[in-house]
């Protein structure tokens, strides 16, 4: 008859320091995985830095393009928003006194309106003025002597 068998292993590492190896690469393994996520990480930052000046090349036209629309759309707004030449010459015709005539109105290109107007008694002008909200953005720019009137220069603050 054959001596049964014994189960015999054979290990590299006794038992004891094989439980130390397994406890370690696990510890190793666990206290790694922080430094592979940091290299992944500063991977993906790279490529995302390098898409980020690739796309800004390409956008850069179309950026501009749109800024300059903003400002389009601004101004057109701004215009849109004021009325008119002949709806602020009718309501300037309603507040004005008798006596005052208008002299000129000009709407410069940042959409201000300045006024000037013909008067002999520039401060009954500007208080009939005053009186109107339309017109309280106006502010006084001087005042000069014409053919027998005052000539008061009258300008929005924008």
């Amino acid at each position: 008859m054959i001596p049964a068998a014994q189960d015999r292993t054979i290990a590299v590492l006794p038992r004891g320091r094989r439980q130390w190896a397994i406890g370690s690469a696990i510890v190793l393994m666990i206290a790694g995985i922080p430094l592979t996520t940091a290299v992944f990480a500063n991977v993906e930052r790279h490529a995302a830095d390098r898409n980020y000046s690739e796309l800004t090349k390409r956008a850069r036209p179309l950026l501009r393009s749109f800024a300059a629309d903003g400002k389009a759309r601004a101004m057109l707004a701004r215009a849109m928003h004021r009325p008119g030449p002949a709806a602020t010459i009718d309501r300037l015709a309603a507040v004005l006194p008798e006596e005052a005539m208008l002299v000129s109105v000009v709407r410069g290109a940042d959409g201000a309106l300045t006024l000037v107007l013909a008067t002999n008694d520039p401060d009954r002008l500007r208080g009939a003025l005053r009186r109107d909200p339309g017109f309280a953005k106006l502010r006084d720019r001087g005042q000069r002597q014409g053919d027998g009137v005052m000539l008061v220069t009258l300008a929005e603050t924008p």
